[in-house]
């Protein structure tokens, strides 16, 4: 998946679980941004969206 409002990029394999850390310094809380599927996964790969809300 990707966000790239802020440059994070990790793929998904599966079976794996994936962690992953980052900061956002100086994102003011309640500041969203969209995390997309960027490898194509199958008939609803269009509509794997979500959001990263920042608290």
């Amino acid at each position: 998946f990707n966000i790239p409002g802020i440059g994070v990029r990790i793929d998904a394999i599966p079976g794996r679980t994936n962690m992953i850390q980052f900061s956002v310094p100086n994102v003011p809380a309640g500041s969203e941004y969209l995390i997309q599927c960027t490898e194509f996964c199958g008939t609803f790969h269009g509509t794997m969206r979500s959001f990263l809300v920042i608290t």
